[in-house]
């Protein structure tokens, strides 16, 4: 059966989906979780269904539900169960709270098979940065985007139509404007980020051969995209740190919102720092490999702090209390001594 054009409320009245969200029912469980691995437009429909069941549920107490029941039962007698009652009192809940704008909650204007979220398409680039540092873009919609120093950002052409695609390659915080009716999906490498709330920063530079998702408002979903196994769907909450290594296996975690202000912020501080913390940090901050030979005499130590300046700003400093110089090839810093 196809479930490409069912809407939120129709989930929630099918009452095999309603056993998948409680998980009471394992035939019904492999069922969906199959229907959602082969629709990606759909599973984001099943996910926000499911979230609406799981919470009206809880709102609901036992006497409400056996008062629903009672008055089934004196107008059907023996014609329906308690279960099928609750999964119509659901359906008509969700149709009122997606009616009203349920927050993060999104629903697509027009069910349409054939297309998916993730599909090529054209884009378009919007801004790239190098050495000289940050960018910060406002997107047609009205989002926010701080571009880290040498990144890209792509937006598809029908960007702020039915969806709001965009690639990326390098490191970015958003700052997403809420549109229900069109979700916001950031492509970077074999994965996608579909925005269920806000604000997040997404770093997937070739130097570090790691993906990493850092949620700090609202919610996101990351999943693969590339059709390999073993795959991953998660959901991440304010907090949320997700690390996904060689595009198919991933570590969760929380970071700390701390570093995550001063990442904002552009700030360093080093303190007798030698040559590889240095390396390390810049490499943090700005997605650079520091490629550095023997050192004759002493070696680099390196007091100092920084706050928002570029990364030739730091190493012009660096440099003339240690005696270097360096060239930038790219995304490549060469010390010479």
């Amino acid at each position: 059966m196809n479930h490409t054009s069912w809407s939120i409320e129709e989930l929630l009245a099918d009452e095999r989906f309603v056993n998948y969200c409680y998980g009471s029912n394992a035939s019904d469980i492999e069922y969906w979780d199959g229907v959602s691995r082969e629709d990606t437009e759909l599973s984001l429909r099943m996910e926000q269904a499911k979230e609406i069941c799981l919470l009206l549920s809880v709102r609901a107490s036992e006497k409400e539900k056996q008062q629903d029941w009672e008055r089934l039962q004196q107008r059907m007698p023996g014609k329906a169960s308690v279960r099928r009652m609750w999964v119509r009192r659901i359906a008509a809940a969700a149709a009122v709270i997606l009616l009203a704008g349920a927050g993060w909650m999104w629903v697509e204007k027009h069910g349409r098979s054939g297309e998916g979220l993730y599909s090529a398409g054209h884009f378009n680039m919007v801004a790239v940065t190098g050495f000289e540092g940050r960018k910060t873009v406002v997107l047609p919609d009205g989002s926010e985007v701080l571009l880290n120093a040498f990144s890209e950002l792509q937006i598809a052409d029908d960007f702020n139509k039915d969806h709001r695609r965009v690639r990326l390659k390098g490191e970015a915080f958003f700052r997403v404007k809420e549109h229900p009716g069109r979700p916001f999906i950031v492509v970077t490498g074999n994965t996608a980020v579909t925005v269920l709330g806000t604000s997040f920063k997404i770093r997937n530079y070739g130097v570090d051969k790691d993906l990493s998702v850092m949620l700090d408002a609202g919610k996101v979903r990351v999943e693969s995209i590339d059709g390999k196994k073993p795959s991953f769907k998660e959901i991440l909450l304010p907090g949320d740190q997700m690390v996904v290594r060689n595009g198919n296996s991933f570590s969760r975690g929380r970071f700390n919102e701390g570093d995550l202000q001063k990442w904002m912020k552009g700030q360093l501080v080093f303190k007798e720092a030698g040559l590889d913390e240095i390396k390390a940090r810049l490499q943090e901050l700005f997605g650079v490999t520091i490629v550095a030979g023997e050192r004759p005499g002493n070696p680099i130590l390196f007091t100092g702090s920084f706050d928002g300046q570029d990364l030739k700003e730091m190493l012009d400093a660096m440099g003339f209390t240690n005696n270097f110089t360096y060239t930038i090839a790219h995304d490549t810093v060469t010390l010479k001594y």
